[in-house]
C-alpha cells in the first residue's frame, strides 16, 4: 500500500483518485516499463515515428533522421533512413552505411560488409559520396576485398555525378568536382575540366572556387596563363572572406611577381587575411610596419 500525497491515506499501487476528494492522482499509478526504461521507450518512438513516416516523402523523412542525429537518437534515425533507403533515397543509403562504418559511436555494431552493401545502393542511387565511401572500402579492403581498381572507377562515377550536380546549380558541388579533377587521384587529372567547374563555382559567389580557379590562371593549368586574371580572381576571393585568396595576391605585390610591387598593398591585405584568423598573415603584416 501507498500513501496518497493529498489526503495521507494508503491505497494500491494502481489506485489513482484521491480518498479525500476525489481528485485524479498525476503519477500515482506506475508509469509502464517501455516509458521508465529510455532505450525501451527510444525504440517504441522510433516504431511509431517509421509508422507515421510511410506517408512522408524521403526528404521529410531524411529531415526528420538528421534532428534525431543531432539529438544523439542515432537509431531513431536510422530506422528513418532505413525506411527512406529502402524508398529508394541514396543519401539515406549512404548515411546508413556510414553509420554501420563507425558503429558503436552511431549506436549500432560495426559491419561493413553491411556497410558496403548499403553504400552500393547508394552510389546506384545516384549518390556521389556514397560512391566515394564505397570507393575507400575498395581501395583499403575493408569490408569486401581489395580492389584498387574498382575503387578508381567509383571515384570516376562520384566526380561524374558531382559535375552533374554542379551543372544543376550546385556550387559545393562544382568545387567538390572541381578538386578531384584537379587532383587526379585514382581518376584521370583534368585541369581543364577542374578549371571550368572552378569557374561555376566562383560564379555562384563560392570564395574558394574564386581562389583555386586564380590558381590555375597563375600557373596556367588548364588555362591560358593571365596573370591579369589571376590578380583578379584572387582579389574576388579575398573580398568574399576567403584568407588564401588574401595571402596569395599580398605576396604577389609584395615581391612584384605576376603584379606590380606595391608593399602598401600587400600589408593591406595580409592584415585581411589576418583578420580571418590567419596567423602567419598577421607575421608578415607586422614585418611590413
Amino acid at each position: 500500500m501507498r500513501t496518497c500525497p493529498v489526503c495521507g491515506a494508503a491505497f494500491p499501487n494502481h489506485h489513482t483518485i484521491c480518498a479525500k476528494d476525489g481528485a485524479m492522482l498525476v503519477g500515482a499509478r506506475r508509469a509502464p516499463r517501455w516509458v521508465r526504461e529510455p532505450l525501451v521507450f527510444a525504440l517504441a518512438l522510433g516504431i511509431i515515428i517509421a509508422g507515421l513516416a510511410f506517408g512522408l516523402p524521403t526528404s521529410m523523412i531524411a529531415k526528420q533522421a538528421d534532428e534525431l542525429d543531432k539529438a544523439h537518437h542515432y537509431s531513431l534515425g536510422g530506422i528513418l533512413r532505413n525506411l527512406a533507403c529502402r524508398r529508394g533515397d541514396g543519401e539515406a543509403c549512404g548515411a546508413l552505411g556510414v553509420m554501420f562504418m563507425l558503429g558503436p559511436e552511431r549506436g549500432v555494431a560495426e559491419d561493413d560488409s553491411r556497410a558496403a552493401e548499403l553504400l552500393n545502393k547508394a552510389c546506384d542511387a545516384g549518390y556521389a559520396y556514397g560512391c566515394q565511401d564505397l570507393g575507400v572500402l575498395y581501395e583499403e579492403g575493408t569490408g569486401v576485398a581489395k580492389d584498387v581498381p574498382r575503387a578508381s572507377s567509383l571515384y570516376s562515377r562520384e566526380a561524374e555525378l558531382l559535375s552533374e550536380a554542379c551543372e544543376a546549380g550546385d556550387s559545393s558541388d562544382c568545387l567538390d568536382a572541381g578538386g578531384m579533377y584537379d587532383l587526379g587521384y585514382l581518376i584521370e587529372k583534368n585541369y581543364p575540366r577542374a578549371a571550368a567547374l572552378y569557374s561555376r563555382a566562383c560564379d555562384a559567389g563560392g570564395a574558394e572556387g574564386c581562389d583555386k580557379l586564380a590558381d590555375k590562371y597563375e600557373l596556367g593549368e588548364g588555362t591560358a596563363k593571365d596573370d591579369w586574371r589571376a590578380n583578379g580572381l584572387y582579389a574576388k576571393a579575398c573580398n568574399l572572406g576567403n584568407a588564401s585568396g588574401c595571402t596569395a595576391l599580398a605576396i604577389r605585390y609584395q615581391f612584384g611577381e605576376g603584379a606590380e610591387k606595391n608593399v602598401p598593398r600587400a600589408r593591406e591585405l595580409w592584415s585581411k587575411a589576418c583578420s580571418m584568423g590567419q596567423e602567419w598573415a598577421c607575421a608578415n603584416a607586422a614585418k611590413l610596419q
